[in-house]
């Protein structure tokens, strides 16, 4: 992970682009989507 981060040129608390992973969520037993910027916003 460092690596890529020193790669893209990035650092620990850079800002980077809006990103939506896929994500595993368990107590739903399914996947579900999450936005940087939601994140960004509920301060997660």
């Amino acid at each position: 992970m460092i690596e890529l981060c020193a790669c893209l040129g990035c650092n620990v608390g850079s800002d980077i682009p809006d990103f939506t992973p896929e994500t595993y969520e368990p107590s739903k037993g399914g996947f579900s989507e999450i936005s940087l910027r939601a994140l960004k916003k509920t301060k997660k």
